[in-house]
């Protein structure tokens, strides 16, 4: 039985594919930063003595590195890991301010830098593993949103880095690209907020609707198992065109 880790598990297509692979077998750890969606989670998901839930805040590494220490006292060593949690703020180029840079950065990669860091290590020592990074269209540059895009940017080049640096180890790293999805935040979209979401979708998803979460799930599934044990340094784009994805 093998154990998985997956950043931001507590909500939308973390916690979509957290379901997907208990109901698979898996051993899942998993953690929020918001006490809210931690709870959520953990009533959602039910007792189970294969699902360990916490709550920490990705952009704190001492948290970071705690929570996979306990995470695999608990399960063992991992053999996947999702880097799935990201924090996006709304804002030009002109509106970007120094903290909210550092902030953005702070958890979409250096977070994902202290996780994968703290998880690799183990995998090679173990014989190898999958890690998949969530990866955004917003990476090729979309206005407003400046310093998301930058970090998104990062972590499709950090994808690719990191994949020929691993490789030797038995460790496969790659990234999935979702396309305009639905979550819970876009579920409380009314009017035209809702109106302007679906019509982006039906413009930039190749499908002309936005995608389920569970069908972003199945994808990190698939690349996470050994169905995909020569695929590496890849992006798998779910339901997008190149560069028109949120």
């Amino acid at each position: 039985m093998r154990h998985v880790i997956v950043s931001g598990g507590t909500s939308g297509i973390g916690l979509a594919t957290v379901r997907l692979l208990l109901e698979r077998g898996w051993r899942v750890s998993t953690f929020g930063v918001r006490a809210e969606s931690v709870a959520a989670a953990r009533s959602t998901l039910g007792a189970t003595d294969r699902c360990r839930v916490g709550q920490v805040d990705m952009s704190d590494a001492d948290a970071v590195t705690s929570f996979v220490a306990k995470a695999c006292e608990q399960f063992g060593t991992p053999w996947g890991l999702v880097n799935n949690a990201a924090v996006r703020h709304h804002g030009d180029f002109f509106d970007t301010e120094l903290d909210v840079w550092d902030a953005t950065f702070a958890t979409n990669v250096r977070g994902l830098f202290v996780l994968t860091r703290a998880v690799a290590p183990r995998m090679r020592d173990a014989g190898g593993g999958s890690v998949v990074n969530l990866a955004s269209g917003s990476g090729y540059g979309r206005p407003n949103l400046f310093a998301y895009c930058a970090s998104k940017g990062a972590v499709l080049s950090m994808t690719k880095a990191m994949a020929l640096d691993v490789a030797a180890a038995n460790i496969r790293v790659n990234a999935v690209l979702p396309g305009s999805t639905y979550s819970e935040m876009v579920n409380g979209l009314e009017g035209r907020a809702k109106l302007e979401f679906e019509q982006r979708a039906a413009r930039n998803n190749v499908m002309g609707r936005p995608n389920d979460p569970q069908e972003v799930a199945e994808a990190i599934a698939w690349v996470l198992s050994d169905e995909a044990r020569t695929v590496s340094g890849t992006v798998l784009e779910v339901g997008t065109l190149p560069r028109y994805s949120n």
